[in-house]
């Protein structure tokens, strides 16, 4: 028996996304190179759910998986030195995109929506931007998770365990991006790393509000080698560096100058792997859906 097109986009999803999930939790960042196979797997898959309808869905979900698959590939190497070239051309395409959709939306309505696909990865997209440019995501890798998930599973409406009540149904259930709740449980699964820090810290004795939520006490020795930020004593610190290797180096320079002023012990707030939480959220949203639907 050959298993349907979901099927097999749930098994590509998370099998690539607990693969960038595990190099998070291990280096906090994830090859490139997974991104575009995830992304060529997106596309191949939005192409053959496609089969059938009208020409044109064709051509706008061919237009939908370029538009994720660009931000996979290093195209703006080749424009080393022209920073802001590479900026106009990034801004071209997204003005593109957006007044093609609004096009489609507003001629071909209903074609459009009775496959909403296009739209919901296209939105997919604009709000993982928005959320990466905003910092509400902290690494590019987050923003491309949600990308690759937008195009590999665009919808997904119904959980496997379960099911929601039936104005939550009847409503715009069938069109949230299921990138969204991805998004949308991964954040609320991380929740549970400040309640394990404040029984951590209660354990040993410390149970200072807000900050046992926040800190954990380690040697300065370790500062280099945990993915962490610090925060007592305080120094100067770049929280928006671009690799690992910097932030790691940024972490060797603050440990060398407080083992020299003779501070032998520092607080810190650990760096949540957030594509982690992302391959958990998918995994949670398949299986019982949206937890923030379920608390409305």
């Amino acid at each position: 028996m050959i298993p349907n097109i979901t099927t097999l986009r749930v098994v590509f999803l998370l099998g690539g996304l607990a693969i960038a999930g595990y190099y998070d939790w291990r280096t906090r960042e994830v090859p490139d190179g997974l991104w575009i196979v995830m992304g060529v797997c997106g596309a191949f898959f939005l192409l053959l759910e496609a089969y059938g309808s009208a020409p044109v869905i064709y051509v706008l979900d061919l237009v939908a998986a370029l538009f994720v698959i660009e931000h996979f590939l290093p195209w703006d190497d080749a424009l080393e030195g022209k920073d802001d070239l590479a900026t106009a051309i990034e801004i071209a395409i997204y003005i593109g995109v957006a007044a093609l959709t609004v096009y489609a939306y507003i001629y071909w309505r209903s074609v459009v929506v009775a496959n909403p696909e296009f739209l919901v990865v296209v939105a997919s997209v604009f709000i993982a931007r928005g959320l990466y440019e905003a910092h509400l995501l902290w690494g590019g890798a987050d923003a491309k998770a949600l990308m690759a998930t937008a195009l590999l599973l665009p919808l997904f409406a119904q959980p496997l365990i379960g099911s929601y009540s039936t104005n939550i149904s009847s409503s715009g259930l069938p069109y949230i991006p299921f990138a969204v709740t991805m998004l949308i449980d991964g954040a609320l699964l991380t929740l549970v790393v400040p309640v394990g820090l404040f029984f951590y810290n209660l354990f040993r004795g410390y149970h200072k509000i807000p900050e046992a939520f926040t800190l954990i006490e380690i040697p300065t020795t370790e500062l280099p080698h945990r993915f962490v930020w610090l925060r007592k004593p305080s120094m100067e610190v770049d929280n928006y560096l671009d690799t690992t290797k910097e932030d790691e180096e940024m972490r060797r320079k603050q440990a060398d100058e407080l083992l020299a002023k003779g501070v032998d012990k520092v607080w810190v707030t650990p760096q949540i792997p957030m594509v982690t939480a992302l391959a958990a959220g998918a995994l949670a949203g398949i299986i019982v859906g949206n937890f923030l639907l379920w608390i409305l």
